[in-house]
């Protein structure tokens, strides 16, 4: 979860504890009963946000890990895909339709394009 998202929810947990005292120090009598019923009303709506900021907190951490992990996947298929030949390569990207590998070759042979290299000699595939 994102920092932001954190410090938002555990404040507005905070707000819904001190909420929560106020509540039951009308159910105590210690406060007057309206203070009381504020408290209470109070500490539902705090939870309730609490909880909603937690879940959009939590939605934008996976969303995170995910753009994370994809962009591992591409680089650790760039490594394996990048010593094959222009041929392999075109087959890849034409047999998988719009996978990730077939996205990775695509790129490799666009890089490959722009630079005016080809295809990759024998030597390099050996290392």
């Amino acid at each position: 979860m994102p920092r932001l998202y954190r410090m938002l929810m555990w404040l507005i947990a905070a707000i819904a504890g001190l909420a929560l005292i106020v509540a039951l120090g009308g159910l105590r009598g210690v406060v007057g009963a309206q203070a009381g019923a504020i408290g209470a009303v109070s500490f539902g709506a705090s939870m309730g946000l609490a909880a909603i900021i937690g879940l959009l907190g939590a939605r934008e951490g996976r969303s995170q890990r995910s753009q994370s992990e994809a962009g591992t996947l591409h680089m650790m298929l760039l490594i394996q895909l990048t010593p094959r030949d222009d041929a392999t390569l075109e087959q890849i990207s034409r047999s998988r339709g719009g996978g990730p590998a077939a996205n990775t070759a695509r790129d490799i042979l666009a890089g490959r394009k722009a630079c005016g290299t080809g295809a990759q000699p024998e030597a390099s595939r050996d290392r």
